[in-house]
Order: structure tokens, then C-alpha cells, then sequence
């Protein structure tokens, strides 16, 4: 067995999957920012050629060394930033990966990967080959038509910066990273704005400057999807395979101060509560 795979064998009944994100693993940092954002997934199975797995990347991992860049250099000049970007995904990629050598039903794989907290499931073959993976915003699919209360499942108290902070770019990367989260909001006078760190570290790969780093972050923001807390489930998992951000704001009907946000890792819990019902 590669020496990078530890596989967890599980024999249940057969299930399906609809893709699986991967890169090379001699791919850099640069591309795979593109590629989390361009298929708006926030994790990548790291293969060699021979599709054997090595690892799992996140955006998170990349913007970790990104930090520990900065805290080393002190400074991110153009230099520095362009060979952070250049780094091969295979040096940084989480190892080793969790993996399966049997398909699982779609229930049974969120159950796996919310208990180990995983957003990303493969599968492989008995030498490590990549045959296919559980992906959890395509998991979400299986949602649509739930009538369970999204609330139940939304992460109350959503980490919320306020544009009159001035925080920078810079600032929500670093937030993300220590607070392993995704997403932040920016509230604005009469709105509230959501970021994911897939955009964050894409605006970085179209313009690596360390200016870049140092704008404001209501540049990068955008208006977040705010829906009434008593919205049903399945409604919220056919929003999130649509955003870009993968995420909702939930808020009280009453005042609208009180907000909740569900995410795609929220929806693993609704998922993996169908276990031993239809699926």
C-alpha cells in the first residue's frame, strides 16, 4: 500500500458518486487556487500520474503557509508571493489521506465524514489508485426535498466583521485559518456581505502584490443569500450546489439581528442522520 494512504475499510452496500476533484501532485499552489474556485469545492485528492493518492488539499492548508510565510519574511513582495504560488501542492497536502476501498451508501459516507470532520471522501483500489470520491457539496444533492428545519443544522453566531474595522484582505485570511472556517460576513450599514477563502486567495492569484493583501475586504465581498430561519432543509441544500460561496445566512423573522449560517460542512450532519432510511 502507498505509504502516504491509510485506508479505512468499510463493506457496505454499493453507492455512486458524481466526480471527484483532484490535481497532480507536482501541480503548484497557483493552479490549484484556480481550480478550488473554478469547481467552487474546498478540498483536491493529490495524485501522481498514476492516480495513486497522496493527500488531500484545502484552501485552507494554502493559505496556512501563506501566513507562515509572512510571519517568517515579514514582508510579501511580488518575489515572495509568486514563489509561495509556485510551492508543488504535493509538499503541503495533508498526509495521510483518509480513504475507502469499497463505495458506502451516500448516507454512510456523510456519516464518515462528518465524524471525521472531512469534506472529502476517496475511494481507491487495493494498490491506492484513485477510482472515484464522496464530495460534500454534491452530497448536498441528495438533500433537495428534505422538510427537516435548516436551523437545526445552521452554526449560530456566524464570525461577522464590520466594515467600519477597515479589515483588510490580509485580516480574513488570517481569521480563517486560525478559526478553521470558510466563510466570514462583513456587515455594512443596511446589508451583510459573505466571503469565502477560495475567493480571498483567488484575488491573490490574479494580482500577487502585497497590496493585494492590504485592500479592503468589501472589495472582494459580495451580498449573502439571507433566508427566514424556518426554511426547510431541502431548500437550503438546492441553494448551496448553486452558490458560488456555498453557503446561506439564516435570520429571525422578528428583528432579523439574530443570524445563522449553513454551509455544505453543515449539511453533513443532516445527511449523516439518514443512515438506515432511504437515501
Amino acid at each position: 500500500m502507498h505509504k502516504y494512504l491509510v485506508l479505512i475499510l468499510y463493506t457496505i452496500k454499493e453507492g455512486s458518486t458524481i466526480f471527484c476533484p483532484h490535481i497532480d501532485v507536482s501541480a503548484t499552489l497557483g493552479k490549484a487556487i484556480r481550480l478550488l474556485a473554478l469547481e467552487a469545492v474546498y478540498h483536491l485528492v493529490v495524485v501522481d500520474k498514476n492516480l495513486t493518492v497522496h493527500g488531500v488539499l484545502s484552501p485552507r492548508d494554502i493559505a496556512a503557509k501563506l501566513l507562515e510565510i509572512h510571519e517568517n519574511e515579514g514582508f510579501l513582495e511580488e518575489r515572495v508571493l509568486r514563489k509561495w504560488l509556485s510551492i508543488p501542492v504535493g509538499r503541503i497536502a495533508r498526509k495521510p489521506a483518509i480513504a475507502l476501498t469499497r463505495f458506502v451508501s451516500i448516507a454512510e459516507a456523510a456519516k464518515l465524514m462528518y465524524l471525521n470532520r472531512i469534506g472529502l471522501l476517496p475511494v481507491v483500489d487495493n494498490t491506492g489508485k484513485l477510482i472515484n470520491c464522496y464530495e460534500e457539496t454534491m452530497l448536498a444533492i441528495h438533500l433537495i426535498g428534505d422538510i427537516r428545519p435548516a436551523k437545526r443544522y445552521a452554526t449560530a453566531d456566524p464570525l461577522t466583521l464590520s466594515i467600519d474595522d477597515k479589515p483588510t484582505l490580509l485580516d480574513a485570511l488570517a481569521i480563517m485559518v486560525e478559526e478553521r472556517i470558510r466563510h466570514v460576513l462583513l456587515e455594512r450599514s443596511r446589508s451583510t456581505d459573505i466571503i469565502d477563502i477560495n475567493n480571498l486567495l483567488l484575488a491573490i492569484v490574479r494580482r500577487p502584490l502585497e497590496g493585494t493583501l492590504l485592500e479592503k475586504l468589501e472589495k472582494y465581498t459580495r451580498p449573502a443569500t439571507i433566508l427566514p430561519a424556518d426554511i426547510e432543509l431541502g431548500t437550503i441544500a438546492e441553494l448551496v450546489t448553486l452558490l458560488p460561496e456555498r453557503a446561506v445566512v439564516l435570520t429571525s423573522r422578528t428583528d432579523g439581528e439574530e443570524k445563522m449560517i449553513i454551509t455544505t460542512r453543515d449539511l453533513l450532519k443532516a445527511m449523516s442522520e439518514k443512515v438506515g432510511k432511504s437515501t
